[in-house]
């Protein structure tokens, strides 16, 4: 809500306004070009105009981001100032007939540009699905609306029916051609809101009265956090006999976590995630994390490993061993422990020679191809030195992500 109108709404009035002064101000304007001063379009060019900047900035109630729009908005506000003194003070007199006509063809020009910049912005979707059915909705999404605005504590069972119904109909109806992709994400979308919603209701239920379809909704609905390993090199007895290791935040330690969410990892396999955590009487099946903060590190530790998973691992995906370190507890330290030794992990020149690639051949045969690339104008010297020095460089890096922080 916008000053008590919708955000659709109170745009509507933006726009109308915006148009207003520009139409006013090109009738002015045109009269002013033929030497007429038309004192009553002036006035409404110049209400309309400043109206227009003034209403931009409550979208900041939206949106909190001071945009291109706010600032052409602050300059046509500080533009409109010079051309009121000029109009109301100085009467146009002498220097100041100039002043005006240029700042106020200048406000004009702003008025228009802001139109155009506001256009692109103030028409985003929002990122929920809006409740109202519209006329050109597929029959699925009308459903899955239906089943949203009905939803109540009473039926919240045969909702979570309906909808994993709907869902196999549309993945089913997707895979035999019969359903657009747009159709397809749409309803994707609405289930997962309402799955939500659902979710939200049975929270508030006693725990012996929810129903046994969805004590498990929790776990269906958790986040997932990707980590930067490999569950078959460094979690092999995970994977394949399902043990149980801890697995903690190392750090954020005074911060209540807030999300529910399981661990995946960044190889190519499905089941390349870890399922089961520790729980204090029990196994869980999802682990409270902490939200990711845009590009600051997130640590978990995976406690009880050992050297035994990544020998069983064997370079699983590629993925050889991760950097070790050797901690050793210290009461004479000030922290209580020391690192003893670090120990890189393998490097992908280092693990392809595993597999019977020597990384100096392969720079070798890179560097030949880049030569006759160069040779032919396929490749500018200095982009031929780039890509040969990135690629030797990208032999030298470790086998698992190297993430900036």
């Amino acid at each position: 809500m916008i000053l008590g109108l919708s955000v659709a709404a109170f745009t509507k009035l933006h726009t109308i306004i915006s148009l207003i002064g520009i139409a006013t101000g090109l009738v002015f304007l045109i009269a002013l070009l033929k030497g007429r001063w038309l004192g009553g379009w002036n006035l409404w060019f110049l209400v309309f105009t400043i109206l227009t900047s003034v209403t931009g900035f409550p979208f900041l109630l939206v949106r909190p981001t001071i945009g291109p729009p706010h600032i052409v908005g602050m300059i046509s506000l500080v533009d409109l100032a010079i051309a009121l003194v000029a109009l109301y003070q100085f009467r146009r007199v002498g220097i100041w007939r100039p002043i005006y006509t240029i700042t106020a063809v200048f406000a004009l020009y702003l008025n228009c540009f802001v139109l155009v910049v506001q256009a692109f912005g103030a028409i985003e979707k929002t990122p929920l699905e809006p409740r109202v059915i519209r006329a050109a909705d597929h029959k699925l999404v009308k459903e899955l609306i239906d089943i949203d605005q009905r939803l109540n504590a009473d039926n919240v069972t045969e909702a979570w029916h309906d909808l994993q119904q709907i869902k196999e109909q549309a993945q089913t109806m997707f895979e035999l051609g019969l359903l657009n992709l747009d159709v397809k994400a749409r309803v994707e979308s609405l289930y997962w809101q309402v799955a939500e919603r659902i979710e939200q209701i049975v929270k508030s239920m006693d725990p012996e009265e929810v129903p046994e379809d969805l004590k498990n909704l929790k776990i269906e609905l958790a986040d997932q956090h990707i980590c930067n390993f490999s569950v078959f090199q460094s979690l092999l007895d995970h994977w394949a006999l399902g043990q149980l290791f801890p697995i903690v935040p190392i750090h954020r330690l005074n911060e209540r976590p807030q999300l529910e969410s399981t661990l995946v990892d960044i190889t190519c396999d499905s089941d390349g995630k870890v399922s089961k955590y520790i729980d204090l009487q029990d196994v869980r099946e999802t682990l409270p994390l902490h939200d990711l903060r845009g590009d600051q590190p997130y640590y978990l530790g995976i406690f009880l490993t050992g050297a035994y998973q990544d020998i069983m691992g064997d370079i699983h995906n590629l993925f050889g061993r991760v950097n070790e370190v050797h901690v050793f507890l210290d009461e004479d330290e000030e922290s209580g422990f020391y690192v003893e030794e670090e120990i890189p992990g393998q490097s992908i020149g280092e693990v392809l020679a595993m597999t019977q690639y020597d990384w100096r051949d392969l720079e070798k045969r890179m560097k030949v191809q880049i030569d006759a690339a160069i040779k032919q104008d396929q490749l500018k010297p200095s982009e031929g030195m780039r890509l040969l020095q990135d690629y030797e460089r990208g032999l030298k890096d470790q086998t698992y992500l190297s993430l900036e922080t």
